[in-house]
C-alpha cells in the first residue's frame, strides 16, 4: 500500500486484515509478528467475537528522498504444538505529500433494515471527506472485511458509498451482518469504519397448520365436549409475529344459528377440538383458520385445512328381529 511522506508519526495506523485458521481453540491463530523495522511497530487487537486482527503503527516519520519503499513480512502464529504460522509480505511505497487523509463520517455506522426490503434497494451510505484536492480528495470505497454470508447480501458503490441490497433479506436465516469499509484517496491514504446492519422481523410467513383427527366417523350419539381432533400452529416468525390464534372460522352445511364446533382459544402450539353443545346432522366441514397479532393490529395470514367429519347415526347397530319367531309350515 501507499503512505505519504507528510503522515504523523505516532498517530497513523494500517489495518493489515487478519489471517484465517480453522482449528479451534489453542491451536487457532493467536499473536501476529512483524520483522523488526525502527519505522513501523505491530498492534494486534481482538474482536468481540474473539477474531484478532493487526495493524501497522508508523513509530517515525518518513522520507521518500532517502527510501521510497519498504518491505516486510508479516506473520500469523497459532498455538499448536508445534506452532504453525503464515506469513504475509508487506509493500509500503512512500509518496509525496498528501496532507490529509479521508475521514468518515462515523466511525460506527449502525443500520436497521426490514427483512422485506426488495433486491435493488439503496439501504443506507457511507460517506467520507477529504480535505485534499485533485486526485487527492477522490475517495474510492470497498469492503476491507466482509462474511461470505453479508457479501452475498450487500454490495458497496466504490465511487458514491451507496450499499445496495442484492439478495434476499431474512431474519430467520441471520439477524445480525457486520462489515469493515475502505476509504482510500487518490494518494493511498485510506480511512475505516465499521458497519453493523439488524434486520428486522416482519410478519411475512404464515402460520403451518396440521390436525389429527381423534375420531372419524364421529358417533352421533357423542356427548358435548368430546374430543375429536387436535391442531398443530408453527410459525417461523418471532416474538409477536410468531403468536398464533386458532378459532373455528366456519362450519359449513349448518343453519346460521348453529354455534357448530366449541372454539378454541389462544396459545402458540396445539388446541385440541371439542363437540359443540348441541346436536348437528351428518356430512358436515370443518374449515380451521390460523391468525397471528403483529406489534399494533391484528394481522391475519390464513392457511386453512377443510376436513370432513361424518357422523355416525346412533342407530347404525347390528339388525335383530321384532317380536316372538314366527312358525310357518311348508307343504310338501
Amino acid at each position: 500500500f501507499y503512505v505519504a511522506c507528510s503522515v504523523p508519526a505516532g498517530k497513523s495506523s494500517f489495518p493489515l486484515g487478519n489471517g484465517k485458521d480453522p482449528d479451534i481453540g489453542v491451536n487457532s491463530l493467536q499473536n501476529y509478528q512483524l520483522t523488526p523495522n525502527p519505522l513501523f511497530s505491530l498492534v494486534v487487537r481482538e474482536s468481540p467475537d474473539g477474531t484478532k486482527h493487526a495493524e501497522l503503527v508508523l513509530e517515525k516519520s518518513l522520507d521518500r528522498e532517502k527510501q521510497r519503499n519498504h518491505h516486510l513480512v508479516l506473520t500469523a502464529v497459532d498455538g499448536g504444538d508445534p506452532v504453525r504460522s503464515g506469513t504475509a509480505q508487506i509493500k509500503i511505497n512512500v509518496t509525496d505529500a498528501n496532507d490529509n487523509p479521508p475521514v468518515f463520517t462515523k466511525e460506527i455506522y449502525k443500520v436497521r433494515l426490514l427483512e422485506n426490503l426488495p433486491e435493488g434497494t439503496i439501504a443506507f451510505q457511507v460517506k467520507a471527506t477529504d480535505r485534499d484536492e485533485g486526485v487527492n480528495a477522490e475517495i474510492t470505497y470497498s469492503f476491507s472485511d466482509i462474511t461470505n454470508s453479508a457479501r452475498q447480501l450487500f454490495t458497496l458503490n466504490s465511487r458514491t458509498g451507496d450499499v445496495k441490497i442484492t439478495g434476499p433479506l431474512d431474519y430467520e436465516e441471520g439477524k445480525y451482518y457486520e462489515a469493515s469499509v475502505e476509504g482510500k484517496d487518490g494518494g493511498g491514504l485510506s480511512a475505516h469504519a465499521k458497519v453493523q446492519i439488524d434486520i428486522l422481523d416482519v410478519n411475512d410467513n404464515a402460520p403451518a397448520l396440521s390436525l389429527l383427527p381423534i375420531l372419524n366417523p364421529i358417533p352421533e350419539d357423542s356427548i358435548p365436549s368430546t374430543g375429536v381432533a387436535v391442531i398443530n400452529v408453527r410459525d417461523r416468525d418471532s416474538g409477536d409475529n410468531g403468536e398464533v390464534s386458532c378459532n373455528i372460522d366456519a362450519v359449513l352445511n349448518l343453519p346460521p344459528y348453529s354455534p357448530g364446533f366449541s372454539p378454541i382459544g389462544v396459545g402458540r402450539e396445539s388446541w385440541p377440538v371439542c363437540l359443540p353443545d348441541e346436536t348437528i346432522d351428518q356430512g358436515n366441514f370443518l374449515r380451521f383458520r390460523a391468525g397471528r397479532l403483529s406489534d399494533q393490529e391484528w394481522v391475519f395470514r390464513v392457511l386453512c385445512a377443510v376436513i370432513s367429519y361424518f357422523y355416525l347415526p346412533s342407530w347404525v347397530v347390528a339388525p335383530f328381529f321384532l317380536g316372538f319367531p314366527h312358525l310357518s309350515f311348508i307343504h310338501r
